[in-house]
């Protein structure tokens, strides 16, 4: 009876830390679930963060590029402008020297 009594109370303690063995298991695989869940979260928003941190440096980039070429376009006006009033300013110190040079040889004939 003692040997029977043993044996059972060994097959019983053998089926509590199964089930306890089977918890533990079962607690440890949500873990390690919640950590990858976790982890994949960590990644996939530094990988959007890189992607917009990339995004942004493109667009400061063709802005710089913008203003560049902005600025460009007003040197090349300015330019121009400068340019044309210079020949204007040309043209009509020529035409006064041509005028004045037209007036002295009048004077000289008479």
């Amino acid at each position: 009876r003692c040997v029977a009594a043993v044996v059972i109370q060994s097959v019983a303690r053998s089926m509590q830390c199964q089930r306890e063995l089977a918890s533990l298991k079962e607690a440890a695989v949500k873990n390690d679930r919640a950590r990858l869940s976790a982890a994949a979260v960590v990644i996939q928003s530094f990988r959007r963060s890189v992607v917009c941190q990339r995004m942004v440096e493109d667009v400061k980039r063709r802005n710089r590029e913008h203003i560049g070429m902005r600025i460009a376009a007003a040197t090349t006006i300015q330019s121009k402008v400068r340019s044309r009033n210079c020949q204007n300013e040309l043209s009509r110190r020529r035409s006064l020297a041509c005028k004045r040079s037209t007036s002295a040889t009048k004077l000289q004939s008479q």
